[in-house]
This record gives structure tokens, C-alpha cells and sequence, in this order.
């Protein structure tokens, strides 16, 4: 909030934009960690991308359980 971004679905993508990309990314940066963002993440991770997620909050998955975002974030980091 509070911060103005250009999406113009080539360097600055949203999630939908995600979805259509043509080819694998070599580096992906995804901003906020939670749900939608990890689990494209996790998807372009599989594919052959590098991937780093940037999150605010000292988690992931803030709105989740606690234990749940503690165990999802050790294998995301495997």
C-alpha cells in the first residue's frame, strides 16, 4: 500500500501475467509471501527458475497457522 508500480506484464508481471509467460525465467522475484505468490513461486521454482521471495512480515504465509507456514517455509528453503 502506498507505493505506485507500472505492471506492464513484461518486467513487472502480476500473478495473471505469471500464467502466460512464454518461456522459464531465470531469476524470479516474487513480492509477498503469501498464497497466490508461493505457490508461482513454487511452480517456476519446479520448472527451472531461481526464485526469491520477498516478504514484510517475519513469515510467510501470515494469515495461516503458524506451524503450517514454519514447515512449508523449511521445504520451500530445500
Amino acid at each position: 500500500p502506498g507505493v505506485k508500480v507500472d505492471i506492464d506484464e513484461k518486467v513487472i508481471i502480476s500473478s495473471t501475467g505469471a500464467l502466460s509467460l512464454e518461456k522459464v525465467p531465470g531469476h524470479l522475484v516474487v513480492v509477498g509471501g503469501g498464497v497466490i505468490g508461493l505457490e508461482l513461486g513454487s511452480v517456476w521454482a519446479r520448472l527451472g527458475a531461481k526464485v526469491t521471495v520477498v516478504e514484510f512480515l517475519d513469515t510467510i504465509l501470515g494469515g495461516m497457522d503458524g506451524e503450517v507456514a514454519k514447515q512449508f517455509q523449511r521445504m520451500l528453503s530445500k
